[in-house]
């Protein structure tokens, strides 16, 4: 019997899709990405259910229409610019609507270990609810389908980075006495200036500690140093400017903080294995094809 992952990955590739489904697990396949999404438009008459839920966590980005998930604790029909998130291993079933279409992203994915120590939402519940107020959310939900959907050697990278880039944006709404308030300061701060200097020292300065109290603090918080979230925040502003505008190399580097652009063509081939003059052209041949 094939898993839900399989079954999802032949809807991506055009095959007819089931109109009502009842799951009973999503197996790891070892044939099947942990990490894997898709773009629907369902009319009423689509269903699935999983009264065991899923090994997985989901994630539904309405982007027109709506639909109705439910699950033990909760009902909700979506609206657009609405972020669902759904626990693995939670009874839920979701369908399409009898007077609307349901026009949604998704993404199933694993839960790495490093994140659960910001992944401190309250309340304790199967489905999370989050409205996308700025549109980052859908930006984030489409690079992980554009680099999902890749055949690049970068896709594995790029898509994490994305998953992550989204449960972090998702984390602003639902951190509720989760995260430290120090900590969220400085991850909107760093998100909101990332042309700026963006030293521990001044960040620090900025919440009253010092270098080495905000050091530990944040590492603690996150699983992660300071530096290491300044970068992979630049660097995923620096792939949506790479990809989607005509700003030269250099500009991109100052557009992210980074004056030298040799330096920063270095951090991101250490991080990508590409350059960022590469990167481009893969990303313009592929959205123009």
């Amino acid at each position: 019997e094939k898993s839900e992952l399989a079954v999802r990955s032949e809807l991506v590739n055009g095959r007819k899709k089931p109109e009502n489904t009842v799951m009973q697990d999503v197996g790891h396949d070892p044939d099947v990405p942990v990490l894997l999404t898709g773009w629907f438009e369902e009319r009423y008459g689509y269903r699935t259910e999983r009264p065991g839920g899923s090994r997985t966590w989901l994630a539904f980005y309405t982007v027109a229409g709506g639909g109705q998930i439910e699950t033990p604790d909760r009902t909700h029909v979506t609206e657009p610019g609405e972020l669902v998130l759904l626990e693995a291993r939670r009874p839920h079933r979701y369908f399409a609507l009898r007077d609307r279409p349901w026009h949604f992203g998704w993404a199933h994915f694993a839960i790495r270990a490093e994140w659960r120590t910001w992944m401190r939402w309250s309340p304790d519940s199967a489905m999370r609810v989050v409205r996308d107020g700025d549109g980052r959310l859908e930006g984030a939900i489409r690079q992980l389908r554009e680099a999902d959907a890749s055949g690049h050697a970068l896709r594995d990278p790029l898509a994490w980075n994305a998953i992550e880039r989204l449960l972090l944006l998702a984390s602003r709404d639902l951190a509720v006495g989760g995260v430290d308030g120090r900590v969220e300061r400085v991850m909107r701060d760093v998100r909101a200036n990332l042309a700026a200097d963006l030293s521990t020292t001044r960040l620090a300065a900025r919440v009253g500690l010092s270098e080495s109290q905000l050091g530990r603090l944040f590492r603690g918080q996150t699983g992660h140093t300071v530096r290491e979230y300044v970068e992979a925040q630049r660097f995923a502003r620096a792939c949506d400017l790479l990809a989607h505008t005509d700003l030269s190399i250099g500009g991109v580097a100052l557009a992210v903080g980074y004056a030298d652009p040799a330096y920063f063509a270095a951090r991101f081939r250490a991080t990508y294995g590409t350059t960022p003059l590469a990167y481009r052209r893969e990303k313009y041949t592929k959205n123009s094809r």
